[in-house]
């Protein structure tokens, strides 16, 4: 009974194994793993080639002859054109200059389109115009604009007029005197103008010799008069007994010497 029971089994899976293997060797025979193969055309030149799935240039379709051409991956007598959209580049407010006085605005083909600003401001007596697209409003109060007795003139000019300049205030410089005829007389006379650069025979500077101050030359002595006393007496000596004990060193070794030789030739 076991054996029987098996044996159906791989029957049953041996028909199956028949069935699903011819479908994949095809799967795989119309599939380049998962791009799938001849999925569209594209013209290239006047020949037409498949492309899989993932972009990839194939094998040759057709090619278009006879004075057809080859577009959107298949042949024709008469080309398409692509649909190109107007793009509608029109603008009545593209740029700003002077018009009349003001500023107005122009569109994109250079023709007036309206009043961006009026130039005309209310006061009389300004000049009013219009330069380099900006408004300009100079006083003008020499008459050429509002009347001497307008409102506008008594606002703005006559306060303007009224105000004198002020005059800027020169200092006085007194006068320099004459240099006194009498100089080279030996006699230095300041009240007559005479000084050490116009007369420097008579107004001669005399700088006076410095007198050493007396505490700088006690210092300056003091350190040389106590190294002195120091190099000598008995404190000198006490500073040098190194060379004593060097002098003594040196004349016992020269002793050790002569005393060695003088035993070696007895």
């Amino acid at each position: 009974m076991n054996k029987i029971l098996v044996f159906g089994i791989f029957i049953v899976m041996f028909c199956a194994l028949a069935i699903v293997l011819p479908g994949f060797a095809n799967a795989q025979y119309n599939s380049y793993g998962n791009c799938t193969y001849h999925a569209y055309k594209l013209c290239v030149g006047s020949n037409i080639y498949w492309y899989d799935s993932c972009g990839t240039q194939q094998d040759l379709y057709t090619g278009c002859y006879n004075g057809q051409t080859c577009q959107y991956g298949q042949c024709t007598y008469n080309p398409i054109l692509p649909q190109v959209q107007q793009v509608n580049t029109y603008n009545p407010y593209s740029t700003k200059a002077c018009y009349g006085g003001s500023i107005h605005w122009f569109d994109s083909k250079g023709v007036e389109s309206g009043l961006y600003k009026n130039c005309a401001d209310s006061n009389s007596c300004t000049l009013d115009e219009c330069s380099a697209s900006k408004c300009l409003n100079t006083f003008k109060c020499d008459g050429s604009t509002c009347a001497t007795s307008s409102a506008d003139y008594n606002i703005y000019c006559a306060p303007a007029q009224q105000v004198q300049p002020v005059q800027p205030v020169q200092p006085s410089v007194p006068p320099i005197p004459a240099v006194n005829q009498n100089c080279g007389n030996g006699l230095c006379e300041p009240n007559l103008g005479e000084t050490n650069d116009n007369c420097s025979n008579d107004c001669k500077i005399i700088q006076e010799p410095a007198i050493p101050d007396a505490v700088a030359v006690a210092a300056a002595v003091a350190p040389v008069s106590e190294s002195v006393s120091e190099s000598t007496g008995f404190m000198g000596f006490l500073k040098r007994w190194y060379l004593w004990i060097l002098g003594i060193l040196i004349l016992i070794f020269l002793f050790v010497i002569v005393f060695k030789r003088f035993s070696s030739e007895v």
